[in-house]
């Protein structure tokens, strides 16, 4: 018995029937919330269930999503490519109309297609490139995660109060020039986070996106966070042999949405979080 109804939910979604592996429900009861086996409520036990979650469709109703992919169960990549060997092409077309930059080598190509494939992301649109050798998964990449997952949040952005502002100067977070953006992120349940965005003055000169679309480029970094925050991280993909896509549990050195080195590429150094940031901003203002 369970007091708390989002607690219940919770629960619920992240456990499945110790008998049958079926979705579980959550009656209240005596004051209180049951978790019972959606299918059988003689049915006894729950296991927990660490590979998929159930999220509420308007139209299909309880909906089992892969938690790495963000994906419906048993999904594919079809909306972008119908198989492996037509990502690969789609790759090699996003090379060939200079989608991604600087030069990458067949076997980054090849990472690159199994990460698109196994995610469902497009590399045409510019949801997943390579940078320094690696896979990375930008802001259209992670939105469309999100909603594959059934995530609809509502956003909306705001600058710092002059409150904010002085102690984030008193803490020298920020100097004179610095364009800093908060991204308000509310949930499909109501809950409400919010993620800082910078757009730095040493970024105005030039000519690229970071510096002629601050505004932009800050709300983007703003609303990266505020996912993480509210979603977690995409989790991150490590390519093995034979194209096959594994969590990589060594978090602390590794980039969000960036994948482990392979074979082919060790001779690109990793890339600093502040050069994953400044291409994120150059891509997605194109």
């Amino acid at each position: 018995m369970i007091n708390n109804a989002h607690d219940a939910q919770m629960y619920a979604g992240t456990h499945k029937c110790a008998e049958c592996g079926g979705w579980l429900r959550t009656p209240f009861k005596d004051g209180g919330w049951e978790v019972v086996c959606g299918t059988n409520k003689d049915h006894i036990g729950q296991a927990a269930k660490a590979d998929t979650k159930f999220l509420l469709d308007p139209v299909k109703g309880r909906v089992e999503y892969d938690v790495m992919t963000q994906q419906e169960k048993g999904a594919t990549a079809a909306i972008v490519a119908s198989d492996e060997k037509m990502m690969q092409r789609r790759v090699e077309h996003a090379v060939a109309i200079g989608k991604f930059p600087g030069q990458t080598t067949p076997e980054q190509r090849l990472v690159l297609a199994n990460v698109a494939w196994a995610y469902g992301l497009d590399p045409i649109m510019g949801e997943l490139i390579p940078f320094h050798g690696q896979p990375y998964i930008t802001i259209n990449g992670r939105r469309r995660l999100d909603t594959n997952a059934g995530h609809n949040p509502s956003i909306a952005f705001r600058f710092l109060t002059a409150e904010e502002r002085q102690g984030y100067m008193d803490a020298e977070a920020m100097v004179e020039g610095d364009l800093v953006r908060v991204c308000i992120l509310t949930t499909e349940h109501g809950n409400t986070v919010e993620g800082i965005g910078t757009s730095y003055k040493r970024e105005a000169g030039g000519n690229t996106p970071s510096a002629t679309h601050r505004m932009e480029m800050a709300d983007k970094r703003a609303e990266t966070r505020a996912r993480i925050m509210a979603y977690g991280p995409v989790p991150r993909p490590s390519v093995i042999d034979d194209g096959v896509v594994v969590l990589d549990d060594d978090d602390e050195n590794t980039i969000e949405g960036t994948a482990t080195v392979v074979a082919g590429s060790e001779a690109y150094t990793p890339a600093s979080d502040a050069e994953v940031e400044a291409l994120q901003m150059d891509m997605d203002g194109e």
